[in-house]
């Protein structure tokens, strides 16, 4: 085992040395979108690669197998993925602001470059027009390798090559036991972060009613890989652990100089010698998708969909936030101190957020509603009962007056999901919390005793919900 701990070393190292001087946190910011032609219909590689060969100038190109995949400059990196999606990848910066001056500019530069072609870049977490059996692969040995792997390890492989799209955020690390605490803390919220950036208004074509399509997905892909890192709360969780156990996992794919080679089951360990270059450790890294991971610029939280934008600057800002406060940190380890990698996991799919108006003023006034639909609405007294689902509100329901709103809420909670005693609830209201605080003695009585806190709406939400509402 003396090779194995000479790898496991030479990781160690790798991530020592990448631990960052205190002071202003950086932030590096990938997003990934899906190209289409106007009319929704998907583009093949060819035609892909040819924009995004017009973009690059005397930047870097990008080849593996000499398949032509992008440019690097010393800002950002344009590289095509796998379903022909096209990722922006930038250099870690400072502030969100920065990040986001440079985003644009490169965004507005691959628009103008698309529309030249009539072809059009779109935002979202699964490809909004077509099956991903329908959708190409780029013909990089890589990807197709990968693609047959996949195929004997879940049933969302395929899906998840051709027609997922992530916006992702890293964050640095001053020291190993920095990196523990920001590492448990970006999986702790995980859950929490997919329900906030779930951003799958179609998916296989048609409309999708599901929350969190991406992170079922991805959950579906390969338990060697993805989902939350097995050991992330165990006591010796540090830079030797996170080493030992990737280098043990599967690695489907390796590089053997210019060449990317099929190498199975066999993990890093067995294919790679002793000693580990730079390009060796970020090939090893980068075939490792848990929701959170380290790359080579530091933490990695990948679970967020692509996001238009304005989503994602105000994304990117909630992490930068949270991860500069020590104190925000800590907070959530206590609150959340016990939990184990499988409630992590289990949490994801059991997070739902759902609401009740006072009045049908707010949404008609807001656009949400129709003039007949509010005015018919409100001479019968309904009350609608609102999800929040990939950034904007639905309809699930309908009650007439207070009584039969909550009621009607209450049976909408236990439909959807019952709620886990382990997990506390959070309630919100806008203005007064009458109608919030009559329904946590319902939810009490249904469901049992929760942890709970109850807490005031914020302002962009309750304008649109309008006072006296309740979630």
């Amino acid at each position: 085992m003396a090779n194995l701990q000479k790898q496991i070393d030479a990781l160690t190292a790798y991530f020592q040395a990448d631990c960052a001087r205190p002071g202003v946190l950086p932030i590096a910011l990938t997003i990934e979108h899906f190209i289409t032609r106007l009319d929704g219909t998907p583009v093949d590689y060819a035609q892909l690669a040819q924009v995004i060969y017009s973009m690059q100038g005397h930047d870097e190109p990008l080849r593996e197998d000499n398949v032509y995949l992008g440019f690097r400059c010393p800002s950002y990196t344009i590289t095509i993925q796998a379903g022909c999606q096209v990722t922006i990848s930038l250099a870690p910066y400072p502030t969100v602001l920065q990040a986001m001056a440079v985003y644009e500019g490169c965004f507005t530069r691959l628009c103008n470059a698309l529309a030249a072609n009539n072809m059009y870049a779109r935002t979202v977490g699964v490809h909004p027009s077509r099956r991903a059996e329908l959708l190409p692969l780029v013909p990089q040995s890589g990807y197709m390798i990968m693609d047959r792997y996949f195929r004997n390890t879940g049933n969302q492989g395929g899906v998840m090559l051709r027609a997922t799209a992530s916006t992702r955020v890293t964050i640095r690390y001053t020291s190993e036991a920095d990196f523990v605490r920001k590492f448990r803390v970006a999986c702790l919220i995980t859950p929490l972060l997919a329900l906030l950036t779930d951003n799958v208004p179609l998916y296989q074509g048609e409309s999708n009613h599901n929350y969190s399509i991406h992170t079922h997905i991805w959950n579906n892909v390969d338990p060697d890989r993805c989902g939350i890192y097995p050991n992330v709360m165990d006591s010796n969780f540090g830079f030797e652990s996170y080493a030992a156990y990737i280098l043990q996992q599967p690695l489907v794919v390796a590089r053997h100089g210019a060449r990317i080679v099929g190498v199975g089951r066999k993990s890093a360990f067995e294919v790679y010698p002793s000693f580990l270059g730079h390009g060796d450790i970020e090939q090893i890294l980068s075939m490792f998708y848990y929701d959170v991971c380290l790359n080579h610029n530091g933490i990695e939280l990948r679970t967020a969909d692509s996001l238009a934008p304005r989503y994602a600057a105000s994304y990117a800002q909630l992490i930068k936030t949270l991860f500069s406060s020590h104190a925000a940190q800590e907070g959530i380890l206590r609150r959340y101190a016990g939990a184990n990698s499988a409630q992590i996991e289990a949490a994801k799919s059991r997070m739902r957020v759902f609401g009740i108006v006072d009045t049908l003023e707010y949404l008609h006034k807001g656009g949400r509603m129709s003039t007949s639909v509010a005015v018919v609405g409100s001479l019968l007294r309904v009350k609608p009962i609102i999800p929040l689902k990939d950034g904007v509100l639905g309809l699930v329901g309908k009650g007439v007056g207070t009584k039969g709103s909550l009621a009607g809420m209450l049976k909408q909670v236990g439909d959807d999901i019952h709620p886990d005693p382990r997990l506390p609830i959070y309630y919100g209201y806008s203005g007064d919390d009458t109608l919030c605080r009559q329904f946590v003695p319902l939810m009490e009585e249904k469901f049992g005793p929760h942890g709970q806190e109850i807490r005031s709406i914020g302002c962009v939400i309750g304008t649109h919900l309008g006072p006296n509402a309740a979630a």
